[in-house]
C-alpha cells in the first residue's frame, strides 16, 4: 500500500495488496493502529473528499490474519490557514507611550509563509508589514484602530478578524473631547456658511430697498412768496 500528500477537498484512493493465495480476500483498515471510519470496497479504501482529520497513518491486513498488518503508509492533507487569530501580548490597560506586541496566529498545513498586517482607521486601511508579530512601538491616539492579520501559504490565505487596541491614560478623554468637537464643528460648518450667506444676502436686499425709497421721494425747491 502507498500514501502520499494530498489537498483537502480531493479524492484519494488506498488498495491493498497480497501476495499470498487466499480464498477469502476480505480486508481489514486501520488508521493510526484503529479500525477506520470510511467504508471499504474490496481491497480499495476511498477517502472522497479528504479532510484534514484523514491525515495519519494507514495499514491493512487480510480478516483473519490480523497479527500480520501491511507496513504504514502515511497521508499528508495539505489545506490553508484557518483560526487565523490575533493575539495581544498585553495585561491590563495600555497607556500612551508604551508599546505593545501583536502576533498572528494560524492553523495551516503546509506552515504559513507569509503574514501581512493592517490597520482600519474608520474607511480607510492601512499596510503596516510583514512578519508573524507586529510591534506598536510608543503608542499614542493617532495609532489607535482596529488591527488584522493576512495568514498565507501556498494552499490558500485567511484575514483574522480585527482587533482593537485601546488606550487609556491622562490625556485620553481630552483627546477624545477634542475629537467629539471637531466633528462636531465638521458637521456644523455647512450649517453656518449657509446661514451667513443668507443673512448677507437678506442684508444687500435690504439696503436695495432703502436706497430706492430714498430715490423716489419727492424733491422740492425753496420757492419764494
Amino acid at each position: 500500500m502507498t500514501a502520499g500528500t494530498v489537498t483537502e477537498g480531493g479524492n484519494v484512493t488506498l488498495t491493498c495488496d497480497t501476495s499470498c493465495n487466499l480464498r477469502v480476500n476480505t480486508f481489514i483498515w486501520y488508521k493510526n493502529t484503529q479500525p477506520t471510519r470510511h467504508r471499504a470496497i474490496n481491497n480499495t479504501l476511498h477517502l472522497n473528499p479528504v479532510s484534514s482529520e484523514d491525515a495519519g497513518s494507514y495499514s491493512c491486513a487480510v480478516r483473519g490474519h490480523e497479527q500480520h498488518p501491511s507496513p504504514k503508509a502515511t497521508l499528508h492533507v495539505r489545506y490553508p490557514p484557518r483560526n487565523t487569530t490575533v493575539i495581544v501580548a498585553r495585561d491590563g490597560e495600555i497607556v500612551v507611550g508604551e508599546s505593545v506586541n501583536l502576533t498572528c496566529w494560524s492553523d495551516a498545513n503546509p506552515p504559513v509563509h507569509n503574514y501581512t498586517w493592517y490597520r482600519k482607521n474608520g474607511t480607510q486601511t492601512s499596510l503596516l508589514g510583514g512578519g508573524q508579530s507586529y510591534v506598536i512601538a510608543d503608542i499614542s491616539y493617532e495609532t489607535s484602530g482596529l488591527y488584522y492579520c493576512v495568514a498565507q501559504n501556498s494552499v490558500g490565505e485567511q484575514h483574522s478578524a480585527a482587533v482593537s487596541v485601546p488606550i487609556s491614560g491622562p490625556g485620553w478623554a481630552k483627546y477624545v473631547a477634542v475629537r467629539i468637537l471637531t466633528v462636531v464643528v465638521l458637521l456644523l460648518l455647512p450649517w453656518l456658511l449657509c446661514l451667513r450667506c443668507k443673512s448677507s444676502t437678506s442684508h444687500k436686499t435690504g439696503s436695495t430697498t432703502t436706497s430706492q425709497q430714498a430715490d423716489s421721494s419727492p424733491v422740492y425747491d425753496d420757492t419764494a412768496v
